[in-house]
């Protein structure tokens, strides 16, 4: 199974102090509403890090064009997540 997925990557956020986890929220939460009308992403933070994972087929131009909208993303990078098909013995 592959999933098509976005990093972001996400400016001053990442500097601020013990309430870093609220801009990040107010950011996920703004994501969520931008790619709302392109498909159907899920988004999660894990290890300092923001991902938007397709559950759905979609638009690329379209869900780059909605994530460019989005004050506080900086850069983003397009990646494809496959499941590991090999058994162990």
């Amino acid at each position: 199974m592959k999933v098509t997925a976005f990093l972001i990557k996400y400016g001053e956020i990442a500097i601020k102090g013990k309430n870093r986890y609220m801009f990040e929220d107010a950011l996920m939460k703004q994501i969520r509403h931008a790619m709302a009308p392109v498909g159907d992403f899920k988004v999660r933070k894990e290890s300092g890090r923001m991902f938007v994972e397709a559950q759905d087929e979609f638009d690329y131009d379209e869900a780059v064009e909605a994530l460019q909208r989005v004050f506080g993303i900086v850069g983003m990078h397009r990646f494809e997540k496959f499941a590991d098909s090999t058994e162990n013995p």
